[in-house]
């Protein structure tokens, strides 16, 4: 008796976290899609917020738009190495565009060192 009361206890937690996991994707499907409108809307800091809520959470796509956005400055002071983060993190999360974005950002950063002029150089 004690081994099915054991048993159905388990069920019942298992139970209970899936549900909560669950809550926990759709409040991030939610601030991701509020945060998506306000971005297309032009309301960058009220879109990098529920944004940022959503990556938080571990949403793909919010974090691949984050990252974006600090990117570029839009919402945020402009900021490579956090932006480079947040687009890692979507990466391995799945987000497709994101791997493509690494690749640019990279290209981008290889170009910048072959226009600065070297500062070792001696007259």
């Amino acid at each position: 008796m004690k081994k099915i009361i054991i048993l159905i206890l388990a069920l019942v937690i298992s139970a209970c976290s899936s549900n909560v996991k669950k809550d926990h994707n759709v409040i991030a499907a939610e601030s991701y899609n509020k945060g998506k409108a306000a971005y297309l809307a032009g309301d960058y800091s009220l879109a990098i917020g529920l944004l940022i809520k959503a990556a938080s959470k571990g949403n793909a796509d919010a974090q691949y738009a984050v990252g974006y956005m600090v990117y570029y400055g839009e919402g945020a002071e402009p900021n490579t190495d956090e932006a480079i983060g947040w687009i890692r993190k979507a990466a391995e999360s799945g987000n497709s565009k994101a791997y493509l974005a690494l690749a640019m950002i990279q290209k981008e950063k290889k170009k910048e060192k072959r226009k600065k002029p070297s500062s070792n150089k001696q007259d």
